[in-house]
């Protein structure tokens, strides 16, 4: 079978607006990811205090939940509440975990994660293979997978 898909580009647009003492402090990042042709996104509702793997990443995959981590390009993950934070971690050979606060994103350009137990810069990084959500509260987050 022939894909009928035609492939599309990706415009990610991060602004700020911030003027202090009269002055625009803020900036525009603009990042284009062109021959975009798998999309995933969904509303997922969390249960409370319940750790959610809600994406793999593999070199062959083979289920709805599965993403080519050869081919991963971004990943967005928006908190819809309005008062609970949400963990979110990405695993691999080492795993990487942040708050995003309510009504947040945490976004990851490609694949690479890496997590430290120590205070140090890190060097290098890993593949990324899983993604968790966690919340004290049942809450909604959106998910959005992109590859190409």
């Amino acid at each position: 079978m022939a894909t009928t898909v035609t492939n599309g580009t990706l415009v990610v647009t991060i602004k700020e607006e911030l003027t202090l003492n009269g002055k625009e402090q803020g900036g525009t990042i603009i990042k284009s990811i062109s021959s975009c042709d798998e999309v995933f996104k969904r509303i997922i509702t969390l249960a409370a205090d319940t750790s959610h793997d809600v994406a793999s990443f593999v070199s062959s995959p083979g289920t709805a939940c599965e993403f080519d981590t050869d081919t991963l390009e971004y990943i967005r993950v928006t908190n819809l509440d309005d008062t609970t934070s949400l963990i979110v971690t990405y695993g691999g050979s080492t795993s990487a975990a942040l708050t995003v606060p309510a009504g947040c994103s945490s976004i990851l350009f490609k694949k690479g994660i890496k997590g430290a137990t120590s205070d140090a810069a890190l060097t290098a990084d890993n593949d990324i293979a899983s993604l968790y959500l966690r919340s004290t509260a049942a809450i909604d987050v959106e998910l959005m997978i992109v590859n190409t």
